[in-house]
């Protein structure tokens, strides 16, 4: 696992240039209309870009690379999403 997190680490600027939409956008948007409320928490969040449709929920997000978390509180920051970032295992 330690090899995975390092690898993640090194891709993570490279990563972060070029996955800036969310993976599903129009199922998470269509999710996103449908909950009222509530939180929401990504494991394995990367760069957070899954988190866009959700801004309106308590976001956390948890990876376990230190490099995809510093890039997720850069994006959350640049589009104006509230969440709570932890690297944990």
């Amino acid at each position: 696992m330690e090899e995975t997190r390092d690898t993640y680490d090194i891709v993570a600027k490279g990563w972060n240039n070029f996955r800036q939409k969310p993976m599903f956008p129009e199922w998470f948007s269509l999710l996103a209309k449908r909950w009222k409320k509530g939180s929401l928490l990504d494991l394995g969040c990367g760069n957070g870009r899954n988190m866009v449709p959700f801004k309106k929920f308590g976001l956390t997000g948890i990876d376990y690379s230190k490099e995809m978390i510093e890039n997720a509180k850069a994006f959350a920051k640049k589009n104006s999403i509230k969440a709570e970032f932890k690297v944990a295992d």
